[in-house]
């Protein structure tokens, strides 16, 4: 069996871009380790910021798009009353979470003495709020950056004492050691 120009053709160039794909495979891994890497970055000098940082709602949580739900229905039927409910609902439109999203935005600008005055009232309006925890935080921060070092340690201070098993514990911990120098 002989092969035509045309078969070889095709045979040559299907064979010349599995080699060139087996070079580049091979290669670029190689060529990866010869470049410098990037310097690492500076360890975070802020510890305050470092806690707020992992305080701050997710700003995409909080976007301005639209949402949406998926509507149930609970109940039996047959004459009984079926009850509607929304699932999936968005839980922005609560006023602490809207409130905890202002105050939030006001530390994000670095306006921690009004930032400050929104914790506190956050506090005073919803002190049942699943919030308050990372509201206290926030607010210990904002005095930090204040200059107000009793008033954050003591709120720190609290802080542990009431949410000791809190997965920020380490954080406050190390914050309140940074105040404590």
């Amino acid at each position: 069996m002989s092969f035509g120009t045309k078969q070889i053709r095709k045979w040559l160039l299907l064979s010349g871009v599995v080699v060139l794909a087996f070079i580049s495979f091979n290669a670029f891994p190689i060529l990866a380790k010869d470049t410098p890497k990037k310097k690492e970055s500076a360890p975070n000098q802020d510890p305050y910021g470092s806690v707020w940082q992992k305080v701050r709602p997710e700003p995409k949580a909080f976007n301005s798009g639209n949402s949406s739900a998926v509507a149930g229905l609970r109940g039996e039927g047959k004459g009984k009353f079926i009850k509607p409910y929304w699932k999936g609902e968005k839980k922005k439109d609560m006023p602490d979470s809207l409130a905890f999203w202002e105050a939030s935005k006001l530390m994000d600008a670095n306006d921690y003495a009004k930032a400050e005055q929104a914790f506190v009232n956050f506090l005073t309006q919803f002190p049942q709020s699943p919030f308050v925890p990372k509201v206290k935080l926030g607010l210990a921060v904002c005095y930090a950056k204040l200059g107000k070092k009793e008033e954050a340690t003591k709120i720190l201070t609290q802080w542990l004492t009431d949410y000791p098993q809190n997965e920020m514990a380490p954080d406050a911990k190390a914050m309140l050691a940074e105040l404590m120098k």
